[in-house]
């Protein structure tokens, strides 16, 4: 699978992979999760990436983006409720 410009959403983190860089690592832009811009630049592992989800079509990362925050909020609310 070709992940250059690939969507991703993982570990707390998404973005988009921009370019390979040797053979097992790859150069990703990272976005916030308030407004969806670029934050910062990060080269990260082939194996950093194996729990990552990836996306080639903006609509379904923007859909499961959403999905991901509100499994994230879910989780935080329910924590905080708990003695």
């Amino acid at each position: 699978m070709k992940l250059e410009k690939m969507l991703f959403i993982g570990d707390g983190k998404q973005g988009e992979v921009k370019t390979a860089i040797g053979g097992n690592h790859y150069l990703v832009s990272l976005f916030s999760w308030l407004d969806g811009a670029t934050t910062h630049h990060k080269v990260v592992s082939l194996e950093d990436m194996e729990s990552w989800s990836f996306y080639d079509d903006d609509e379904q990362f923007q859909e499961k983006a959403q999905e991901y925050l509100t499994q994230l909020y879910s989780k935080d609310k329910q924590n905080n409720n708990t003695p």
